[in-house]
């Protein structure tokens, strides 16, 4: 799966040492959390999906030391799916045998790693152990089940007041983008808390970095959205102008291509889905085809050779 603007705006915030420092802090359960060594946190250059594990997310990969001397890794993996995964241990087990093949072939041995899923979907996620899967199992055949459990951060558990709540102000404006991404009203209610913070950062680098990936991030969920939201949006004067110059050179440059290609993608998509369905249907698709008019005839026929050699 190739990135998508989720998971370019998950890996830019959550490859920061202080964010994911900070999220830890947030979300991990206390035990667990006062046994890791914050400090220690250092982002690996790896990751452990496969072309099958992209379908299902995007990861982010530290090192940490536990309480004094024990290494472990901590996996952020951000879910794709808007809706809960049904069995997501089944993926998780790839993924922890994918950093243990990854050891092997360097010849260390296996090491821990603790799974973190980030979901921001609407349906709320609860979290159930590997072995309610398999309906009730005699105790006898418990220890055939292979028992490891992670954590869910699900943003939609968490209220706006929460999320604002969190220390790290990247953090926090960060989770609330990617809960309220669709909601323009929302995000416009909460504007001045959400950016006036950037004010004093918006001239480091990584101040501007961090406004520049959420104008794209925000540009491109669902509608392209107009100039007149970001101007509103960014309430101080230096964000405002610095989030300004950025639609322009960025979004606004792409913008027209950007929607001639999303016409004609969309119209390609809505046309071979109707082919398809009615290919299986075993209806004459030629005849489906001739009466079509939305695309070039040249490019008609090629979708309808498509779909019949693919279906």
């Amino acid at each position: 799966m190739p990135e998508n603007i989720h998971d370019k705006f998950f890996k830019e915030n959550f490859s920061r040492q202080d964010i994911a420092a900070d999220f830890v802090r947030e979300v991990f359960p206390e035990p667990l959390r006062e046994k890791l060594n914050l400090p220690t946190l250092t982002l690996r250059n790896t990751s452990y999906t496969d072309p099958t594990l992209e379908e299902y997310f995007a990861d982010t990969v530290y090192d940490c030391v536990y309480e004094s001397s024990t290494p472990v890794q901590i996996a952020i993996l951000f879910e794709h799916k808007s809706q809960k995964e049904k069995y997501p241990h089944f993926q998780l087990l790839r993924y922890l045998l994918n950093s243990w093949e990854e050891a092997k072939k360097q010849n260390k041995p296996p090491g821990l790693l603790i799974p973190v899923i980030i979901y921001h979907g609407k349906a709320r996620w609860e979290y159930e152990p590997l072995s309610h899967y398999f309906g009730a199992v005699d105790a006898a055949l418990q220890e055939f089940l292979p028992m490891f459990r992670y954590l869910i951060f699900d943003i939609s558990h968490y209220d706006d007041e929460q999320l604002l709540g969190f220390r790290n102000r990247f953090l926090a404006t960060s989770l609330f983008l990617m809960k309220h991404r669709e909601n323009e009203a929302r995000l416009l209610e909460y504007r001045h808390r959400l950016f006036v913070w950037l004010d004093e950062l918006v001239q480091t680098e990584s101040g501007k970095n961090y406004l520049i990936t959420t104008v794209i991030y925000l540009s491109k969920n669902l509608d392209i959205r107009p100039k007149a939201f970001f101007q509103s949006l960014f309430a101080t004067d230096q964000v405002n102008r610095t989030a300004m110059s950025t639609y322009d050179q960025i979004i606004e440059e792409g913008i027209e291509k950007g929607i001639e290609k999303g016409i004609e993608k969309g119209k390609e998509d809505a046309f071979v889905s109707l082919l398809t369905v009615a290919y299986k249907q075993g209806l004459d698709i030629d005849k489906l085809a001739a009466q079509y008019n939305d695309l070039p005839r040249q490019r008609i026929n090629e979708l309808v050779e498509e779909v019949k050699t693919q279906s």
